[in-house]
């Protein structure tokens, strides 16, 4: 998880792409090059963490089932009509 201040999601999809492709340039040692997928999610004080994690999961997870190698916003998937707001409570999410 990573959490960075930005201006507005313009800025912070700049900031993210710019990391992603350094990610991709990048070669490491006995592996080669890699690359990273990305589920992005504005973080609200009135939001419940739990529910920002699945918020940021839920793009994650567009992201690889779309391609790969991209940043993908919770909140883009929402005006597309792919992703719902939905609350999680506490109860409701499980850690492996």
């Amino acid at each position: 998880m990573l959490v960075i201040r930005c201006a507005d999601q313009n800025a912070c999809a700049t900031t993210l792409e710019r990391f992603r492709a350094r990610v991709e340039q990048r070669a490491i040692p006995h592996v080669g090059n890699i690359t990273i997928s990305m589920g992005v999610t504005r973080m609200e004080r009135k939001t419940f963490a739990a529910t920002m994690v699945d918020h940021a999961d839920q793009a994650l997870y567009h992201s690889k089932r779309h391609g790969r190698n991209q940043v993908t916003f919770f909140e883009d998937l929402v005006s597309q009509g792919l992703a719902t707001l939905e609350d999680i409570q506490t109860d409701e999410i499980a850690f492996f």
